[in-house]
Formats: C-alpha cells, sequence, structure tokens
C-alpha cells in the first residue's frame, strides 16, 4: 500500500480505502470514484465546504459494511472482544499533534488482547499500522459523551462484488445533471481571503487554513488517481491527457498554497484564485470526457 499516495485522499475515505483493499481483497478501491466527475456542490458553513454530488464509495460501505453502535464506556473492551473476529471498528481517540497539542481524530481498532488494542492510523504525521496501545491508555483516551462511546463498524463477513458496483456508477450519469457549484465555492473563496482580517486569521486558524487548500486536493486528487487506474493502457485518449493536466494544476495549486500559509504572503492570492479556475476549467472537460466514454 502506498501510503504517501493514500493521505492524499479526505481522511474518512483513507479509512475506507485500507480496509476495502485489506480485509475485502479489492484491489483499487478508486473504481468507486467514478461518478465523482458528476461535480461538486457548495455550502458555505459547512467545515469541509465541497462535497460531491454523487458519492458511490460512501454508498457502499453504508449498504455493505457500516454498522452504528452506540456502547457504555464500561462494556467497550468486552464488546471489542467479541466482535473485532468479523469486523473491525472505527472511532474516536486523542492524539497529539507536531506541536504536542491534544486532538481528537479517528482511527481503525484491529486487533484486540489481554494486554493492547492495536489500531491504524495513516496521515500526514503518522504511519501507524496496527500499533499496539495498552488498554487501560486507550480507555483514557478514547472520545466519549456521557461516557458513551460511538463505534462504526466495518464488517468483513460478507463479500462486494466491485464490478456491479461499478456499473452502478456509470448508470448515474444517465440520471443526474452535472453540478457545477464550483464556481460559488471559488467566488466565497476569493471573497474571504481577499479581506485583510481574515488573512490575519488564517496564520493562526487550524480549520480555515484546510479550508483554503487542503479540503480542495483531497477531494479532487482522487479523480486523477481513478484515470490512472481505469485508462492508464490508453496514453493518447483525451480523458488520460486532461487527467494529466488536471494534476499539473493541482500541484501547481499545492505549491502556491504551501507558499501563502509558510509565507504569510498574501501577494499570490491572485495566483490562487486563477489556478481555481484551471482546475474548474478541467473539472467541466473531464465530466464531458467521462461522459462520452460511459454513454
Amino acid at each position: 500500500m502506498d501510503l504517501n499516495k493514500e493521505i492524499k485522499y479526505v481522511c474518512y475515505e483513507r479509512t475506507y480505502h485500507y480496509f476495502l483493499k485489506k480485509y475485502m481483497e479489492i484491489k483499487s478501491p478508486d473504481i468507486f470514484y467514478i461518478d465523482r466527475f458528476l461535480g461538486f456542490k457548495f455550502n458555505c458553513d459547512n467545515p469541509e465546504p465541497l462535497f460531491p454530488q454523487s458519492n458511490l464509495l460512501e454508498e457502499l460501505m453504508r449498504d455493505k459494511c457500516i454498522n452504528i453502535e452506540v456502547v457504555e464506556i464500561n462494556d467497550l473492551i468486552n464488546i471489542l472482544f467479541g466482535k473485532l473476529e468479523t469486523s473491525v471498528a472505527k472511532v474516536g481517540m486523542s492524539m497529539l499533534n507536531a506541536q504536542n497539542e491534544e486532538y481528537f481524530t479517528s482511527v481503525l481498532l484491529e486487533k484486540i488482547d489481554s494486554d493492547y488494542v492495536f489500531y491504524t492510523k495513516i496521515s500526514e504525521t503518522a504511519r501507524d499500522i496496527e500499533k499496539p496501545l495498552p488498554i487501560d491508555e486507550f480507555l483514557e483516551r478514547i472520545y466519549r459523551e456521557n461516557n458513551k462511546v460511538e463505534i462504526e463498524w466495518l464488517s468483513y463477513d460478507s463479500p462486494i462484488d466491485a464490478l456491479l458496483w461499478f456499473e452502478k456508477g456509470k448508470e448515474k450519469y444517465a440520471n443526474l445533471q452535472y453540478v457545477n457549484e464550483f464556481e460559488e465555492f471559488i467566488l466565497s473563496q476569493k471573497s474571504f481571503y481577499c479581506n485583510v482580517e481574515n488573512q490575519q486569521n488564517l496564520k493562526c486558524d487550524k480549520k480555515l487554513q484546510l479550508r483554503f487548500s487542503k479540503h480542495v486536493l483531497n477531494k479532487l486528487y482522487p479523480l486523477v488517481f481513478f484515470l490512472e487506474e481505469e485508462f492508464i493502457s490508453s496514453n493518447e485518449n483525451d480523458l488520460v491527457l486532461e487527467g494529466i493536466k488536471l494534476e499539473q494544476s493541482l500541484n501547481k495549486f499545492q505549491k502556491i498554497s504551501s507558499i501563502i500559509l509558510s509565507l504569510g504572503d498574501f501577494q499570490y492570492i491572485e495566483a490562487y484564485i486563477e489556478m481555481l479556475y484551471e482546475i474548474n476549467c478541467h473539472l467541466k472537460k473531464l465530466y464531458e470526457k467521462v461522459l462520452g466514454e460511459i454513454l
């Protein structure tokens, strides 16, 4: 598994990728991004303002694998012993960031024995695969509300027909119209980050920094990975070439964003907005080309 590639996905989708590859033996979950070219919706008030109009990956996971359970903290360990034979468990747990600050994030519990819980966490700062954690420490760090813990069970006792789900994704192109709310997102970014006060806030607000670049990249890089997986043998295919252009634009966008965030230099904000418009242009063309391939 290429962990450097995995961190380019949205954090919760990394967990699904890991699960599908390891437990469901699906070599490339990228095929479940076939419907992402139908466009993105925009919600200004959401911490992640961009979200796909259609999400086949989430539909698949909820239909075949996911079961949500809320349990008492005192019952948690016994429940893990009983269920980690046919499932893995996604839960919230406290971690320390690079500045040694505590924050909560999701981890995947894979195994348990009399002394340890073994968890997996893949991120920019963590490459923890089945890392042992003493049970007592785990219970201190687990996220709970009113002594209750929410568990997202991912069950692997039923097989997934990947090609059947891929065909379901293709069928969406006959039923859904392209959504282009990415332009609204660009206008929102331009209005917000051209404001001097907001530029100052960006330097210290992690959520604003994520919205500035990372959330964009995590939503769009998977489109490139899908094209590489499905059309890599067609080197002269217009669809592949447009995918390469999108990747190049995303790489430039990442560099410009990094310069602005690291230096706090907003003279590049116009270049940042221009790159968003360039990315949007590629998204429109990719929809048309994917539609042509499918229909």
